[in-house]
C-alpha cells in the first residue's frame, strides 16, 4: 500500500488475515480433540464470515472497520478471480478499507513471537561498564 500497488496490497493483506485467523485456532488448540470438528466448519465458512465472527468479539473493533475488512474482501476477490483493477469508487474507499483490514489483522495475532534482543554477561570478553556506548 504505501508503494501504491493497491492490488497487492489487497491480495497480501487478505492472505495475511487468512494466516492469523488459522494461526489463532492453532494456538487456542482450536483444531484439536473435541474442538477439531467445529474448527473446521468455522474454517470452512467464508472469509467475510469468519472476520464478523471473530472481530464482533474484539473491543477495540468498530462495526465500521468490520464493514471496512469485509469491503477489502470483496474488493481481493474481485481482483483475483475477475481481474478488475483498483479505480474510481474503489480507490476512494482502499486505503480505509485496507487500513481496517490490516488493524484487524494485528488484533488477531497473538503477541510477539520473538525475543527481544538481551545481554547475557557470561560470555563478554569486558565488564559492561568498560564498553563504549
Amino acid at each position: 500500500m504505501d508503494q501504491g500497488d493497491l492490488r497487492y496490497a489487497f491480495i497480501e493483506g487478505v492472505t495475511a488475515l487468512e494466516v492469523a485467523i488459522g494461526e489463532l485456532i492453532h494456538e487456542k488448540e482450536l483444531d484439536q480433540g473435541l474442538l477439531k470438528e467445529s474448527a473446521k466448519e468455522f474454517i470452512r465458512k467464508p472469509l467475510h464470515a469468519q472476520v464478523i465472527g471473530l472481530a464482533s468479539s474484539l473491543e477495540e473493533v468498530t462495526s465500521e472497520d468490520i464493514r471496512n475488512a469485509v469491503r477489502a474482501i470483496r474488493t481481493r476477490n474481485r481482483i483475483v478471480h475477475e481481474g478488475h483493477d483498483i479505480s474510481g469508487p474503489m480507490l476512494k474507499d482502499a486505503e480505509t478499507s485496507l487500513l481496517s483490514l490490516l488493524k484487524m489483522t494485528a488484533l488477531l495475532i497473538p503477541g510477539p513471537r520473538f525475543r527481544f534482543v538481551s545481554m547475557y554477561t557470561s560470555n563478554t570478553l569486558k565488564d559492561p561498564e568498560m564498553w563504549d556506548d
